[in-house]
């Protein structure tokens, strides 16, 4: 999982060019998730179009799963 932060201009664009490309991406608000299977890299392109931004590669949590199913943040 990608977690990429930008304004929400860059990131629309961004989700949809990922999408084209058959990647799963959810934006809210500032934050880009770029789910990404096992085994599978993004390509050239979109680590081209994250490089100058600020994003994090990292394993996705429960949490995670439970927010794309949900649809929702979780409530503390």
């Amino acid at each position: 999982m990608y977690e990429i932060r930008a304004s929400k201009t860059v990131l629309s664009q961004l989700r949809e060019s990922t999408h084209r490309q058959g990647f799963d991406a959810e934006r809210h608000e500032e934050i880009l998730y770029l789910f990404i299977k096992d085994g599978l890299e993004p390509n050239e392109e979109i680590l081209n179009a994250v490089k100058n931004l600020d994003f994090h590669h990292r394993m996705s949590t429960l949490e995670d799963v439970f927010l794309k199913v949900a649809g929702r943040e979780l409530r503390r």
